[in-house]
This record gives C-alpha cells, sequence and structure tokens, in this order.
C-alpha cells in the first residue's frame, strides 16, 4: 500500500503555500481525471463489479442488492466543516431520477448501451441567483450553466425528473384540472 498524506495534512500544506498563485486550468485539469475516475467507480460499485474501499461500505454493501438497469447518479459538491480549504464530491446511486436541487449534478447510467451520460448541473443557491438576476451578462463560456439555472428556476428541470420517473404532469386527486 503507498504511503498517502492524509487529506487534512494536503488542505494544510496548500494554506502554508497560500502566497504561490495556483493557475486554475492546472488545478482543473488535476481534477477532472479523478472526478471522472470516481464517477465511473461510483457507477461499478452500484452495480456491484468493484470492491468496497473501507470496511464500514463493504459491511453496508454486502447487504444490499447490485444495480441492474437503469439508474441515477447524484453528484453533490461539500465544503469540509472541519477543513476549511477542502471541497469533496460525493456520488450517490438511486433507482428513481432525483428532485433537482442546488449544488447538484446529475448523471444517468444507461445500462443496455453501457455508458454514463450527463442530465444536468445546478450550482449553488448563490450562484444561481446571480445567474438568474444578470441572465443577459452572463459570459459566453457560462451560458450553457446559465440555461440550467434558468431550467431550475422555471421548472423545466423538475418536469424532467418526473419524466424520466414515469410520472404524469396531470394533478393529483386533491387537486381539479384547469
Amino acid at each position: 500500500m503507498r504511503n498517502k498524506k492524509t487529506v487534512g495534512a494536503v488542505a494544510s500544506d496548500l494554506k502554508k503555500q497560500a502566497d504561490q498563485a495556483l493557475n486554475p486550468q492546472e488545478i482543473q485539469q488535476a481534477t477532472e481525471k479523478e472526478y471522472l475516475d470516481n464517477l465511473v467507480w461510483a457507477v461499478d460499485h452500484a452495480r456491484k463489479k468493484v470492491e468496497c474501499a473501507d470496511e464500514a461500505c463493504k459491511k453496508v454493501c454486502s447487504t444490499r442488492d447490485a444495480y441492474i438497469g437503469d439508474f441515477y447518479i447524484v453528484g453533490l459538491l461539500k465544503k469540509e466543516r472541519l477543513i476549511d480549504n477542502v471541497l469533496r464530491n460525493y456520488f450517490i446511486p438511486t433507482i428513481s431520477c432525483p428532485t433537482p436541487f442546488f449544488d447538484q449534478t446529475l448523471y444517468k447510467y444507461n445500462a443496455h448501451d453501457d455508458n454514463i451520460e450527463f442530465v444536468w448541473t445546478v450550482p449553488d443557491q448563490e450562484t444561481c441567483e446571480i445567474f438568474r438576476e444578470n441572465a443577459m451578462r452572463i459570459v459566453p463560456e457560462e451560458q450553457s450553466l446559465l440555461k440550467f439555472v434558468l431550467e431550475y428556476y422555471d421548472g423545466t428541470l423538475y418536469k424532467l425528473a418526473k419524466k424520466l420517473n414515469g410520472e404524469t404532469d396531470k394533478p393529483g386527486v386533491a387537486l381539479k384540472e384547469n
């Protein structure tokens, strides 16, 4: 087994080097591969094609069935509570399409084609509000994110989630149809 530094040690080292300028493109390239590797691992883990990383995970996985057929992976970006300059990605498998919410990226695993499809991303609430309030001023590079933000607020992503779950747009028994 390799000697790895803990997340806390790495974060502490980075904090000490705060004076040095970090190139955003280098940071993105370094994290992009790891992000995609972790996404693929989450899909394979849900399908029970790979082993768990630790004993606690193994204990939980031993009692669950493997995901079969199409399913979703919810990507969540969370800031560590105890270490202020550390963000973590969590990938959570789910059978049904979740309701869209802030800080959420959704992928769909298509079992027939054995591929992972990007469905949507909704940034944090503050970013969403800034984008919505300044929609006409958003730079061209961020237009695709703006589209998701506006679709979040106008209910398009919610309707898509219902459609992906095979739910109807008709009102429930408690509501009258227009």
